[in-house]
């Protein structure tokens, strides 16, 4: 079940019942409309894969000389290239971020909608409802 219909499936439910299974809100909050928000925290880590990059400069030169008598033609050339290739390696990176899932609860005790914020294992980096 993705996050989103895991949350979705709260809305219409007790309270209640959201506080047994995600134990109690680290905030409440007035949500204007005489019921509240509650919001749970989470921190979490993710990790960017490291890179490789490698950039190749080359240069090339050739010139030559053209020798002409009676009897025919010679051709001399001269040819020369070098060339550099630098790679550098990006290490993997982990950074820490907060995300956090609120339910609105109307007066009556039932959730009525919800929001997460945050990295999500979604498509979408942050899912709103």
């Amino acid at each position: 079940m993705t996050p989103s219909k895991a949350m979705q499936s709260f809305v219409g439910q007790r309270s209640t019942e959201l506080s047994a299974r995600l134990g109690p809100p680290q905030q409440k909050m007035s949500d204007g409309q005489g019921g509240e928000a509650w919001t749970h925290f989470e921190q979490r880590q993710c990790t960017t894969p490291g890179q490789v990059n490698t950039t190749v400069v080359a240069t090339g030169n050739s010139y030559g000389n053209i020798y002409g008598n009676a009897y025919g033609a010679r051709y001399n050339v001269n040819s020369s290239a070098y060339g550099t290739a630098t790679t550098t390696y990006t290490t993997a990176q982990t950074h820490g971020y907060t995300a956090s899932r609120s339910f609105f609860v109307d007066r009556d005790g039932i959730v009525y909608r919800w929001a997460w914020e945050g990295l999500s294992p979604e498509p979408s980096s942050i899912v709103r409802r």
